[in-house]
């Protein structure tokens, strides 16, 4: 293979942090709303439930003030359970914080066993060429489902659990811009900056 770009990206605490940022990101932006927003099957169930309930309840009055009733309890209800489950997501999205992702960093990377070892990427004009310990594959740009940046590195994903790392420092004889455009041409998907964490 015709090398047009090389990179090495040596394997730290710092590149799975940064790997770790792009898959966080990933799933931010894949979480998708539903028609119901917030809510779940399961509070859907409830407030059928809980509308049979207040209905049966309220046997005493006349049909069209106990449908009446039963309907506000029922939206009360389910207001209740939409805003429970946005704090408890806000809550769970907190819990990924910087310092965990970096806890979580350190732990995958001696879960390799791969620190301190180098990773050679050779660009090709129709695929690329992973190299590093003991294993040597070759992957066609069409096969990269995202491209991600962040602020040190270059993530190509071919799914959400196999990421290349490029390490922008180790890039040879050219700049990270260039290597960026050439990936964006080749794979035909747009470079996606991705936001630091908070």
């Amino acid at each position: 293979m015709e090398a047009i770009f090389t990179a090495k990206t040596t394997y730290g605490e710092n590149l799975f942090y940064h790997r770790a940022i792009a898959k966080k990101y990933d799933k931010a932006v894949a979480k998708k709303k539903s028609a119901l927003g917030d809510l779940e099957i399961l509070d859907l169930f409830m407030s059928v439930v809980a509308f049979g309930l207040y209905y049966f309840a309220t046997s005493g009055m006349d049909m069209p003030t106990r449908i009446f009733q039963s309907l506000l309890a029922v939206i009360l209800f389910t207001t209740i359970i939409r805003n429970l489950n946005r704090m408890r997501r806000r809550s769970d999205e907190s819990n990924m914080s910087e310092t965990a992702l970096k806890r979580n960093a350190k732990s995958d990377l001696a879960a390799t066993g791969q620190e301190g070892e180098t990773c050679t990427v050779t660009f090709g004009a129709e695929s690329m060429l992973i190299e590093s310990p003991g294993i040597m594959t070759e992957i066609r740009y069409e096969g990269l489902e995202r491209l991600k940046e962040t602020e040190e590195y270059f993530m190509l994903f071919r799914s959400q659990l196999t990421i290349i790392p490029v390490e922008k420092a180790g890039i040879i004889d050219a700049a990270p811009e260039e290597l960026a455009a050439f990936l964006e041409e080749k794979s035909g998907k747009k470079m996606e900056p991705v936001r630091k964490t908070a």
